[in-house]
């Protein structure tokens, strides 16, 4: 059965490749991409085994390890989701033992790019402590535990992070909880470098904490067995498979669930009557759209990180600044941080309607219509946040004087980004989560899609703001504020053509691709 599980895998993922050629694109240059920072990471391992000392090369693995391992749970959940190809739910009306179903989906987790990025990675490990014959089995048996450890903690986390998100008041709890994270990270590691005084003075004593934690358990085995200490290194090693057991143990527990009771829309028990906000907002096309994106907005899961978190996580970079008074800096970038993630945040949005864009191909929605429905509320918010952010930054930093230059990045920044979302979202939007499927995870073979389409519209967001924020880094950083005014002003004019052509452009495309945009949709569910 499990190699069952595996060759359903790879069968998905070579359909899907088969079916989109911009999906095959995307996943080649995320491959490339990768292997270039894959590459570089390596070979900092490899120069750790002939170019340090043992002490140092550990403390190196145990640090980037641990570090490895909350990547691999967090950046799932906040940038391209977990490939969930082989979704429990779907094995609903199989009776496919757990136990298969666990060891295939953990085997499966490590088919595609990250999977053997991550490999290739913890492998290099071995090499690094490979300075002596017995700690490169300990080395080895580390470098799989974790490994294993990083793929079934990324998917309980997600399994049960989907649970949670099933009732409002779950992602009233799961929003709650993302804003603590990103206010609470920030000042967290301010804190650890401002006390460190130097990372030499305290690493031997945070290699020692983290060396005896779940994070760090994998990694330090290898190192404590070059040292000589291999009883310590055996401890280690069983204390980790114990953790992976347990890790095992929960996301058996969750696809049991998962499997028994698949997810169903849920509204909390709530019982809504009337037509909410299509009653409220005027009976137009523009006005029918912002009422749709508005309900998504309240019942959709997979909109919790726009609405719930992103208006929050500039708030992370309050506390370093006024924590000993250092990077007082950083809090200039409220504003265009805010900015640039509400313009971006809009960039796949068509993508999330998923089949039920057939409603705008058969009612005619016109392009104008569709592109502003979409960006009015965002926009809203939008309004709010950004001048209050830009404003505040500049009070924080003790630089009242340069406020308008902070507004005038954060303006063309939030203007250019929603342009370019307008035009974006009609050209080519790719694969994300079903409405009613886990909301963190990742159609197969679409986060190399994912990454080079956001990479192109972030680097463009930059380019067409590029003229502002060159004259706002000379009104901050070059002694003269009088430019800020300019830098608003240009920002206002220029945001304006953005988003105006950007809109008219977007909606030109929509029109003329609306039932081909049908058809990729339709083709990726």
């Amino acid at each position: 059965m499990v190699a069952s599980i595996l060759r359903l895998k790879l069968t998905l993922l070579r359909n899907s490749l088969r079916r989109s050629t911009a999906v095959l694109v995307g996943m080649v240059l995320g491959a490339l991409y990768a292997l270039f920072l894959v590459g570089l990471a390596v070979a900092g391992l490899v120069a750790l085994r002939f170019a340090a000392d043992p002490g140092t090369a550990r403390a190196v693995v145990v640090i980037a390890g641990a570090a490895f391992m909350v990547g691999w749970v967090l950046v799932p959940l906040l940038v391209f989701g977990v490939d969930q190809t082989l979704d429990p739910a779907r094995f609903a009306t199989f009776a496919v033992p757990r136990r298969d179903m666990v060891l295939g989906s953990l085997l499966a987790g490590l088919v595609g790019v990250p999977g053997a990025a991550g490999a290739l990675l913890c492998l290099a490990t071995v090499i690094t402590y490979s300075r002596t014959v017995a700690a490169v089995p300990v080395a080895l048996a580390g470098a799989v535990i974790g490994l294993l450890t990083c793929v079934a903690l990324s998917r309980a986390v997600t399994t049960a992070a989907s649970a949670l998100l099933e009732s409002r008041r779950g992602r009233e709890v799961g929003a709650a909880l993302g804003v603590f994270a990103a206010i609470v990270l920030g000042p967290t590691v301010s804190v650890v470098s401002q006390r460190a005084g130097s990372w030499g003075a305290v690493t031997d004593r945070v290699v020692a904490v983290v060396a005896w934690t779940p994070l760090g358990l994998p990694w330090a085995a290898g190192g404590d067995a070059g040292s000589g200490h291999l009883a310590t290194a055996v401890q280690r090693l069983l204390l980790a498979a114990v953790v992976l057991a347990l890790v095992l143990l929960w996301w058996s527990r969750a696809l049991q669930r998962a499997a028994e009771e698949p997810r169903v829309s849920s509204g909390g028990g709530t019982v809504h009557t009337g037509l909410g906000w299509f009653a409220r907002l005027p009976a137009t096309p523009t006005g029918a759209v912002v009422a749709r994106t508005l309900t998504y907005w309240r019942r959709d899961p997979r909109y919790i990180s726009a609405v719930g978190i992103l208006p929050f996580l500039p708030l992370a970079m309050v506390l370093p600044s006024l924590i000993g008074g250092h990077g007082r800096g950083l809090v200039l970038f409220m504003g265009p941080a805010v900015a640039w993630l509400m313009g971006f945040s809009l960039h796949n949005d068509l993508a999330y309607d998923g089949t039920a864009f057939w409603a705008h191909v058969a009612s005619g929605v016109g392009g104008v219509a569709d592109r502003v429905g979409r960006l009015v509320p965002i926009a809203a918010l939008a309004v709010l946040l950004v001048p209050a952010y830009s404003v505040l930054g500049a009070l924080l930093a003790g630089r009242a004087d340069v406020w308008p230059a902070v507004l005038g990045a954060a303006a063309v920044m939030l203007l250019a980004g929603f342009g370019l979302a307008s035009v974006a979202s009609a050209v080519k939007p790719y694969p994300v989560p079903a409405a009613g499927e886990n909301p963190f995870s990742s159609p197969a073979g679409a986060s190399g899609l994912a990454l080079l389409v956001q990479l192109v519209t972030s680097a463009a967001t930059v380019l067409l703001a590029s003229p502002v924020l060159v004259l706002a880094a000379f009104a901050v950083w070059g002694g003269r504020a009088g430019l800020g005014w300019v830098a608003l002003l240009l920002a206002i004019v220029l945001g304006a053509a953005y988003l105006v052509v950007g809109v008219r452009l977007g909606a030109r495309l929509f029109e003329r691709r609306a039932p081909l945009l049908l058809a990729e949709l339709t083709r990726a569910r």
